[in-house]
């Protein structure tokens, strides 16, 4: 009499562990219910309880695999990012290039720069206007040198 109890609690292990994993489910004014493992055992139960049988929501969306990018537009991404990185170190060397050559002239020129801006202490740039005046500034703009530094 054990033995039959005892095999009766261990079939009944499974359906308890998986009642919620079923991939049918009957939706009625009850809840839904995910404990149907084929589709007509799911109808039948819909049909007796005046509702619908349904896949599992939660089933479809675990068994979606998640989907990356392809290898080719990994690899067009990679190479288009070290590309750019490669741009931007090269321009970022080209202008501490420009850098240095415009601080070593500087410090090498006796220009007459006026007092007012030698004294803002601003890095001073002289730039050469439209219409063809030379002018003495703070701030740097296209077409200008650095003449003298604070």
């Amino acid at each position: 009499m054990n033995l039959k109890l005892l095999i009766s609690a261990l079939l009944a292990i499974p359906s308890i562990a998986f009642a919620g994993n079923a991939p049918f489910c009957v939706v009625s004014g009850g809840g839904n219910s995910c404990h149907y493992w084929d589709a007509n055992t799911c109808r039948k139960a819909a049909a007796s309880l005046n509702g619908m049988c349904v896949a599992n929501q939660q089933i479809q969306q675990s068994r979606q695999p998640t989907q990356g990018p392809s290898f080719g537009e990994s690899f067009r991404r990679g190479y288009e990012d070290a590309a750019r990185q490669r741009r931007e170190a090269d321009e970022h060397q080209a202008r501490m290039r420009l850098y240095d050559a415009q601080t070593r002239a500087a410090s090498q020129t006796s220009e007459p720069i006026p007092a007012e801006i030698r004294s803002s202490g601003l890095i001073v740039y002289r730039c050469l206007g439209s219409g063809g005046d030379t002018f003495y500034t703070g701030t740097p703009a296209v077409g200008c040198v650095v003449v003298a530094l604070p």
